[in-house]
């Protein structure tokens, strides 16, 4: 039986390798922070336009960031642990 969990690594896995390598360096650097403009368009390109859990929610007019599940998923592969 697939969990929540193992369906999130694997979504999650999908569009990460969809994103061009400075952006994951650039999201491995920044983890948590707000995200500039370019690389919102590529994560919502890298997702074929349904980032709906991608990003945390926010106000219309904040900058956008990553849900915090994602958050941890990407410490995780910057610490090199099994994702």
């Amino acid at each position: 039986m697939m969990t929540r969990a193992t369906m999130l690594r694997m979504e999650t896995w999908v569009w990460w390798e969809r994103l061009p390598p400075p952006t994951r360096e650039w999201l491995i650097d920044h983890n948590g922070e707000y995200l500039p403009a370019d690389v919102v368009d590529e994560i919502v390109d890298a997702t074929g336009g349904k980032p709906e859990e991608v990003f945390a929610v926010s106000e219309p007019d904040e900058p956008r960031r990553l849900a915090d599940k994602v958050v941890d998923w990407i410490e995780a592969v910057a610490n090199g642990e099994s994702v």
